[in-house]
């Protein structure tokens, strides 16, 4: 498994990127190792922006509002992870896409809380466990299809040929578009959706599907310019990227 100071030798285009993704990777593992232990949304919130604060070395007491603003709000991300999305506050440093962003990653341990069942198909394109869309896959070994939350990161099966977001499954209608490592992108002209999808080398070469989908973010700029779109952000909370 390559390192992250490793990759971004490698792939300098993407060192800032990488940058924020490795203090990220951080906080997710520090919110799995506490998972189950809250049940009180406020102890529950705050420990993720302890969390989140210790790993991006953005001050607790820059942060600790939000906390109060949830409250106020009356969201519950411990049983409504997407209700952190709806959260709204000022801030006259912070711009709209960045508020967006960061709510996206704050909301992430919330999913990654919740409860699932062993390789539920993703039934009509949804995941099974947060009914995000999908913007990421991955082919075993065997050549089938398993398709990967960016946002919950549920795991389970789908067609092998197929868009999973309006389910046109002719191979005339999907183009393929490969990058150098043959990381592609599946272009659906039926919805002007793409998924990006890897195979097993890339999986035992990283080891993190996540981060396989930030090493590429420059393919998700070619199908973005060609006017494709991505369904789901990935683990920096972009989705747009033009």
């Amino acid at each position: 498994m390559l390192n992250i100071e490793e990759i971004k030798r490698e792939k300098p285009y993407v060192e800032s990127a990488l940058t924020l993704y490795s203090k990220l990777r951080d906080f997710r593992s520090a919110c799995l190792a506490e998972k189950g232990r809250f049940r009180a949304r406020k102890e529950a919130f705050e420990f993720v922006l302890q969390a989140f604060s210790s790993t991006s070395h953005v001050p607790f007491e820059a942060l600790s509002f939000l906390a109060t603003e949830m409250l106020e709000e009356g969201i519950d991300p411990t049983q409504d992870p997407k209700s952190v999305w709806t959260l709204s506050f000022y801030h006259d440093e912070i711009g709209e896409e960045e508020k967006k962003r960061m709510l996206f990653i704050l909301s992430r341990p919330f999913f990654l809380w919740l409860e699932r069942r062993q390789d539920s198909f993703w039934e009509g394109g949804r995941c099974p466990v947060c009914k995000a869309e999908a913007s990421l896959g991955r082919i075993t070994g065997d050549n089938r299809k398993r398709l990967i939350c960016t946002v919950c990161e549920f795991e389970g099966p789908f067609y092998r040929i197929g868009c999973p977001h309006c389910l046109n499954r002719d191979s005339r209608q999907i183009e393929i578009l490969l990058d150098e490592e043959e990381v592609r992108l599946e272009l659906c002209s039926s919805c002007k959706t793409y998924l990006k999808v890897f195979t097993e080398e890339h999986s035992a070469r990283y080891e993190d599907p996540f981060l396989i989908d930030i090493i590429t973010l420059p393919l998700d700029m070619v199908g973005q310019g060609r006017g494709f779109v991505r369904r789901s952000p990935n683990a920096l909370g972009l989705g747009r990227l033009l």
